[in-house]
């Protein structure tokens, strides 16, 4: 009320409840997952699922996000790793809205079973953050999956001559770990020419104008992208000409005879 205007108003506060001081999170869906295999790193989507090989080396960058509007404290993350070892790091001061990250690697043992395995990491482990207003989202988790690469296996025909067939078959070809197996084969059909076949089924049939040998590979690929080369050299065998010979049926004593040799190939 104003009393010199003599003028009555109102007016609404809305309160969100959900701001608070200092709230830490274990930010799961944030997490930066690469694998180095072979001297070559790829980054992982957690859309198609995070997996991985015994030997590879997985770096996971995770992040320890504030959504309170104060600054929290330093603290400690806690990460237990998919063969069960645990490390910590300390995690400075994180402002209000922002975030920090911890990098961990992780080498893939040899002997690691096939299956999913966890990564498990926890913001704040021993609570030394009093202010903290929810400690349900401290703890989150990372699942990878523990392969193996496809085992590849390919069978051709032999004694096979200039254009004739000759069946390329890595049906055999199989994922140790389950799934199905899509195969690419690499073809030599001349000298310094590779011709390429994807061959889902994993056959395929092929034929050379040239005798020789001939570099054949087939690329095995399973549902986690990993993959198994065999590679054969095919013997493709020279075909001897054929002809048809043409002649008179008879002819007199001292005539002249015409022989003709048409050729068939």
């Amino acid at each position: 009320y104003d009393p010199a205007n003599k003028i009555v108003g109102a007016t609404t506060v809305v309160v969100d409840l959900s701001v608070v001081g200092v709230d830490l999170v274990a930010q799961a869906n944030s997490a930066i997952v690469e694998r180095t295999r072979g001297g070559v790193t790829t980054t992982l989507s957690s859309s198609i699922g995070f997996n991985a090989l015994p030997g590879d080396t997985i770096s996971f960058s995770l992040p320890a996000q504030n959504r309170g509007v104060l600054t929290s404290p330093p603290t400690y993350m806690e990460i237990q790793t998919p063969d069960e070892a645990t490390v910590r790091a300390m995690i400075p001061a994180i402002e209000p809205s922002s975030e920090q990250r911890v990098q961990v690697n992780w080498s893939v043992p040899e002997t690691l079973a096939i299956g999913f395995k966890t990564l498990q990491f926890t913001v704040d482990p021993d609570q030394n953050v009093t202010a903290d207003a929810n400690r349900s989202n401290n703890e989150a988790t990372l699942s990878i999956f523990i392969g193996r690469s496809p085992t590849g296996d390919l069978i051709v025909d032999e004694g096979k001559y200039t254009f004739e067939n000759v069946t390329l078959n890595a049906t055999a070809s199989f994922d140790e770990d389950g799934g199905s197996v899509d195969c690419v084969f690499e073809i030599e059909s001349r000298i310094g020419l590779v011709d390429i076949i994807e061959a889902p089924g994993c056959w395929t049939q092929w034929n050379w104008s040239n005798s020789g040998s001939w570099t054949v590979k087939v690329l095995v690929v399973d549902e986690e992208l990993d993959t198994d080369e065999v590679q054969l050299e095919v013997i493709v065998l020279n075909r001897p000409p054929a002809f048809n010979l043409t002649h008179p049926e008879s002819v007199f004593v001292e005539s002249k005879v015409t022989l003709e040799a048409i050729a068939i190939c």
